[in-house]
């Protein structure tokens, strides 16, 4: 090979090795760059994440409720100490104000700087369930303690998983019976299937297990002229008749059946 072919491989060789040096400069730097922006990003996320930095300073409870307290609420917030603005643990904090027992739902946001600000909203009961739950405009079941239970609601009764039933029932007669000025005071359907009720003035009604609010018109049809003169002294009314009712008076509701017989006032429906 000539000397100047060998000067000229030479010339390649040291000119590929000076290149490969460099990219490998070249990556080490950028290796070094990235693990400096790396052993950034994990400091500020240690520092971030220190409570002593950006501390939550105020907790701001917003929500119009009765039975929920403030001092549940920041209860539940203590539990779970709060601390700093992103190593709060807002999820939590959600999960355990929903398990109180007034609370429908509640939301938990950070508001920067130094802000937790936590909205309730509080469960609206609408009866007693069975003595031993209250229950929703949604039909929803829940048992709080009886010191927090409201007073004057309704009574509906039923069979496990018909309260769903009871509570269109109940909405219904009760716009039917409202122009009259009284309000259901216990609304049953029994096992097998039968409804009852009873009048906040005391008046009982046997309403049979078909055509409930058909019969219950009917009495209405009959009876609303003269039922707000009379209402003391019904006892009882039985719905369980096909174009007619019965009312049973308080004067003879416990006397003999015999006798009873006398004072029963049959109501027939002319077609």
């Amino acid at each position: 090979m000539s000397p100047r072919k060998i000067k000229r491989k030479s010339n390649h060789l040291l000119s590929d090795a000076l290149a490969q040096k460099s990219a490998i400069r070249r990556w080490l730097l950028g290796m070094s760059s990235g693990l400096v922006v790396l052993a950034m990003v994990v400091w500020a996320g240690v520092k971030l994440y220190d409570p002593e930095t950006l501390p939550l300073r105020s907790i701001e409870v917003k929500g119009e409720f009765n039975k929920v307290t403030d001092a549940e609420v920041r209860e539940v917030v203590a539990t779970n100490k709060v601390s700093g603005f992103f190593n709060t643990d807002v999820e939590s904090i959600t999960e355990d104000l929903r398990a109180l027992k007034w609370v429908e739902t509640a939301s938990v946001r950070r508001v920067w700087p130094d802000v937790l600000q936590i909205v309730v909203y509080e469960r609206k009961a609408i009866a007693n369930w069975n003595e031993d739950h209250l229950l929703t405009a949604d039909a929803s079941l829940f048992a709080p303690d009886n010191t927090t239970r409201p007073e004057g609601l309704p009574l509906l009764k039923g069979p496990h998983g018909t309260q769903a039933k009871v509570m269109e029932r109940y909405i219904e007669m009760q716009a039917m019976l409202q122009p009259l000025g009284v309000r259901i005071a216990v609304l049953q359907m029994n096992a097998r299937r039968a409804w009852s009720m009873t009048l906040d003035n005391g008046i009982e009604f046997d309403l049979g297990r078909s055509d409930t609010t058909a019969r219950l018109q009917r009495f209405l049809d009959v009876y609303s002229n003269d039922f707000v003169t009379q209402e003391q002294g019904i006892a009882e009314v039985d719905l369980r008749y096909t174009n007619g009712f019965t009312l049973r008076m308080k004067d003879l509701k416990n006397q003999p059946e015999k006798e009873a017989q006398l004072g029963m006032v049959h109501h027939v429906q002319k077609t």
